[in-house]
């Protein structure tokens, strides 16, 4: 009469575990793996943070690198007649 309990409440619930004392051991590599899985949705969530992190970081640096560049470019001066008489003279 047990295993006729037990395959039904198998059947009716499409699990093979239904509570701990129908396989300790497997129970047990069970609740292992989902604590596993945990761990390793924690690491994901940690990936994830510092992905959002570094993209800030990036986009700043970026930014501040173009405000520089721009900041030091030399200011260039029109050529006037004479600048280009002293420039096609000069020798270098």
């Amino acid at each position: 009469m047990g295993q006729i309990y037990q395959d039904d409440a198998q059947i009716a619930s499409g699990q093979k575990l239904n509570k701990p004392s129908d396989d300790p051991v497997a129970m047990s590599s069970i609740i292992n793996g989902k604590a596993q899985l945990q761990s390793f949705e924690g690491y994901q969530n940690a990936i994830s943070s510092a992905t959002v992190l570094l993209n800030a970081t990036n986009t700043a640096l970026a930014a501040s690198d173009r405000f520089f560049r721009r900041k030091n470019r030399p200011v260039q001066l029109p050529l006037t007649h004479c600048r280009r008489i002293w420039l096609n003279t000069r020798q270098f």
